[in-house]
């Protein structure tokens, strides 16, 4: 360091004030405020040249302005206040929807209703009492016609009553489509909303309970809707409750759908993230928890659990026994009543192909309405017995194979040609994904209600799933032992080294000191579990490297004086090792004898040496040790007589 400066304008500074500058340097720092002293004051107590300390004050009052003027200067952060309120009212609309969710079947029942309350009113109100309900049996192919036929006649009135009627219609036309897509926004965002509702409880019988409300409202409000409007095509009244109630029925099953695939979704989310925290438990947070299950085991907290014992029942568990024949034997009966059905309505009405819409008689669409619905719950119900996901795969692909069988017979070997378009192959990819996907929501619907019962269980204290968790949390605290050297270093005197140098220096010196004990260690397999300002703790997988890697320390330790060491005094190390068993990772368990006994072999370890418990000692055969008098904490110890490779 050369503070010198060459010029005769600039105030020069001899190496013998260099210590003294150091201390003006630690004065100023410790006391800013002395600043204001002025150049000659602080250069009489120090002892330094007017001219060197009057650029310094200068040079730092300058710094500390430019400082004052950037925090000044500072941008003021418009967005802060449109970001704050944003935050406000996201937070406020998450917990108003939390709130309004509270309970699922309610908030269906509510919302539906009012929605198809809505819907109920504007249909009857624009079909019965608009000035243009006059117009809604006319289409606009019919309003063309009347003015193409009003221009033949050549008859001006007729002409511009017609024009005036299809300038009407085709605004009634576009008010209407207006109408249908804001329509269609409000179903979809309440559809949404109860989607939310069943993803947050996480409950598939939420949905099931939901399904049944909307279907009731729905097919309610559909069939006040087709009493109380008139039909445009003329079709009997009797034909148009049936087609509503094929239409509830058919909607319900696809928002049953979506309902229980929104709850197992969301069963799927909190399990994963109850994993993840039961996971990032520390062993400290586990014995807590271990502690508390006990004390109310011991107190007779625990009592028989009053939830349902639906997987203990003797039918369930004989329906999972022969969950394979089960699957096969519904399938293969769901089908021939099928096509049973099918083949005598075709025969009845004499359709040749079920391509053939135009010609299927009511009775079949509400059959047919009514079979998908009983495989939609029959293929959910049976993935839900099978209760797990790969289970529930193989037991679809069972009872897909089966329900082809009644189908290949009557193509095949009865002859009905009609059954051909189901023997196409995007039909049968289309059954067997629709299959899979319905057993394998029945499955994970399993999977979270058992979640759901087994922390109802927890929280009603049921002695068995008690004794579940304490065991589940007994093995995870009793991880595999692992048999560890564990070497522990320490820097003799380091409050000494410490009270007699600048802070700064102390920190920069240490960090470098233990930066140093882990680039000597690793390369013999060392991993350093733990360091604190006066050395570290090393854990070794044998005694062998850990003694050779205390004889690096104890050999290198020079160089780190020399090198990296800026404080007054050198780094003197004292090293102490023992082996023995630690109950899991050496990370997680914050209180081993192992680490104890070492840290004790170290306190009596002579400076600069290395010090071990004739545990460690019995591995380290080929080195002269010296026994000591004392022993520490039952062990004896010995010194090794070579602490350094070079000696």
């Amino acid at each position: 360091m050369n503070l010198t400066t060459s010029g005769s304008a600039k105030p020069a500074l001899e190496r013998d004030h260099l210590k003294a500058a150091q201390e003006l340097a630690q004065h100023l720092r410790d006391r800013p405020e002395d600043l204001a002293l002025g150049g000659a004051q602080l250069a009489e107590r120090f002892q330094l040249p007017r001219p060197f300390v009057d650029q310094v004050i200068q040079q730092v009052s300058q710094r500390r302005r430019q400082n004052n003027a950037a925090v000044l200067s500072r941008p003021i952060d418009i967005d802060q206040p449109i970001r704050s309120a944003f935050v406000r009212v996201f937070c406020w609309f998450k917990e108003f929807i939390k709130k309004l969710t509270d309970s699922p079947s309610r908030f269906v029942g509510i919302t539906t209703g009012a929605t198809m309350a809505v819907v109920v009113v504007g249909v009857v109100v624009a079909t019965r009492f608009s000035p243009l309900a006059e117009l809604q049996g006319t289409s606009l192919a019919q309003a063309r016609s009347l003015v193409e036929a009003a221009q033949l006649g050549g008859n001006p009135g007729a002409l511009e009553a017609a024009k005036e009627s299809l300038t009407k219609l085709e605004d009634l036309q576009s008010a209407r489509d207006r109408v249908i897509l804001n329509l269609n926004i409000f179903l979809f965002a309440v559809l949404l909303g109860h989607l939310v509702a069943y993803y947050r409880h996480a409950l598939a019988r939420n949905a099931l309970v939901g399904t049944g409300i909307v279907a009731a409202i729905f097919i309610t409000g559909t069939s006040l809707v087709v009493l109380l409007t008139p039909s445009a095509r003329e079709e009997p009244l009797l034909a148009r409750l049936v087609m509503s109630l094929v239409g509830g029925m058919m909607l319900s099953m696809l928002y049953c759908t979506l309902g229980v695939l929104a709850a197992v979704a969301g069963g799927y989310a909190r399990i994963r993230r109850e994993d993840r925290q039961m996971r990032a438990l520390t062993r400290q947070q586990l014995l807590e928890r271990l502690f508390e299950i006990q004390a109310k085991m011991e107190a007779g907290a625990a009592t028989p659990s009053t939830t349902s014992k639906f997987w203990e029942t003797a039918w369930v568990r004989q329906a999972q026994k022969r969950i394979y024949a089960l699957a096969g034997a519904a399938s293969l009966a769901f089908s021939a009543i099928s096509t049973l059905v099918s083949i005598a309505i075709w025969n009845t009405y004499q359709i040749r192909s079920v391509t053939e819409f135009e010609r299927m008689p009511l009775v079949y669409v509400v059959s047919m309405a009514a079979l998908s619905l009983i495989q939609f719950a029959m293929l959910i119900s049976v993935g839900f017995l099978a209760r797990r996901p790969m289970r529930a795969i193989l037991v679809g692909l069972v009872s897909y194979g089966a329900s082809y069988l009644p189908t290949l017979i009557a193509y095949r070997g009865l002859g009905h040609t009609q059954f051909a378009e189901y023997m196409q192959p995007q039909y049968m990819i289309q059954g067997g994904v629709f299959t899979l996907v319905m057993m394998l929501v029945g499955s994970f619907g399993a999977v979270v209600e058992e979640r759901a019962e087994r922390s109802r269980k927890l929280h009603e204290s049921d002695p068995a799933t008690l004794l579940a968790e304490m065991l589940q949390i007994q093995w995870r605290l009793a991880v595999k032992p692992s048999h560890v050297c564990v070497m522990v270093v320490d820097a003799v005197k380091s409050s000494l080294m410490k009270a007699s140098s600048d802070p700064l220096v102390v920190e920069w010196s240490f960090r470098e000191y233990q930066k140093w004990i882990e680039e000597i260690v690793t390369p013999l397999g060392g991993r350093v579990y733990k360091t604190m300002g006066d050395g570290a703790v090393v854990q070794f997988e044998n005694c062998y490297s850990a003694f050779r890697a205390a004889q690096r320390l104890q050999t290198q330790v020079d160089s780190l004086n020399r090198d990296r060491n800026r404080l007054k005094m050198p780094f003197r190390l004292r090293i102490g090792l023992h082996i023995g068993h630690v109950e899991g990772d050496l990370e997680t368990v914050e209180f081993t004898e192992v680490i104890d006994i070492a840290a004790h072999v170290e306190k009596i370890a002579p400076i600069g040496s290395i010090a071990m418990t004739e545990l460690v000692a019995q591995d380290l055969t080929d080195e002269q040790l010296v026994p000591l008098k004392d022993p520490v904490d039952g062990h004896s110890v010995y010194v090794a007589v070579q602490s350094r490779v070079d000696a």
